[in-house]
């Protein structure tokens, strides 16, 4: 295994060391491997290291961790990416703050980045339900990838019901693949890397931590040519993606819901900002 590729991996598992900042010191070194074997009050010379992460950083230095995670990755048909690879994904190449590391089960296929994101409230009501249902199955039937957060609510409708119609899904993940979150969706996780991909840019058996999922909203939104917000509250990590997808460039849209609906008011005050009004699938098909 490649010692920069094993280094990346490895700076990887250090909880406090976000994207941006792992990438300012591979940019600052020269290259992973010098990060590691750069000594502490160097590594604490960089802007937002801290001299707990310095330590971090050097207890990782013989490389044990990443060939542990390599060896874990292998015996569970897991493949690991780092954006040095020529198979990263080009659509998260491209944002500011990139995955450095990503963890994938099941097969991309030529025709996912004709894909659309579909995200809402972990608490639907069944007019969202229904709603998610309805644009999924016609995502399925008319080849597009549906791309979700696997939470509870909105997502794993949307999952499922790409599946069901025998359409293609991806599965952004707030934790490691070796981990599930929520608990019962284990089965649907594990159809999705069959039929389709998960993904994730924790280390394999990282739990789900509240902090982790806006930085799974990004990936959802960068992966995919469009988001779709169907039902969400006003203060919602469905929103996040939604801005998230329109900082990247992405249209978003919104299906419009009861006013007195508080699951409403997140796609409803979305079409306020000026998000497309999505009242069928094909207002979407149409645009991606």
């Amino acid at each position: 295994m490649d010692n920069e590729k094993l280094s990346v991996v490895a700076l990887n598992t250090i909880v406090d060391l976000v994207p941006k900042k792992l990438i300012s010191l591979i940019n600052y070194f020269g290259n992973a491997n010098n990060v590691l074997n750069a000594d502490i009050k160097k590594l604490e010379s960089v802007c937002g290291i801290s001299d707990k992460i310095a330590k971090s950083i050097k207890s990782l230095a013989n490389l044990d961790v990443a060939n542990k995670e390599f060896d874990l990755a292998e015996k569970n048909s897991i493949k690991i990416l780092t954006y040095l690879d020529e198979d990263y994904p080009s659509q998260l190449k491209n944002i500011y703050d990139f995955p450095p590391v990503l963890y994938i089960k099941g097969n991309f296929d030529k025709n996912d980045k004709l894909s659309v994101s579909v995200v809402g409230s972990r608490r639907p009501t069944n007019y969202g339900l229904i709603v998610t249902e309805k644009f999924c199955k016609y995502f399925a039937q008319n080849s597009i990838t549906t791309i979700s957060g696997l939470a509870s609510g909105i997502d794993t409708q949307a999952h499922t019901s790409a599946i069901k119609n025998s359409g293609r899904t991806i599965a952004v993940l707030g934790n490691g693949l070796l981990e599930c979150y929520p608990a019962g969706n284990r089965k649907l996780q594990d159809e999705i890397a069959e039929k389709g991909v998960i993904i994730s840019e924790f280390p394999l058996k990282r739990i789900a931590l509240p902090a982790n999922f806006p930085r799974r909203n990004r990936i959802v939104a960068a992966l995919s040519l469009a988001t779709i917000v169907t039902e969400a509250a006003e203060k919602s990590g469905s929103l996040i993606t939604a801005e998230l997808a329109c900082e990247y460039g992405k249209d978003v849209f919104a299906v419009p819901g009861p006013i007195f609906s508080k699951y409403s008011q997140g796609p409803n005050s979305l079409i306020k900002q000026g998000a497309f009004v999505a009242l069928n699938p094909e207002d979407i098909s149409e645009q991606v």
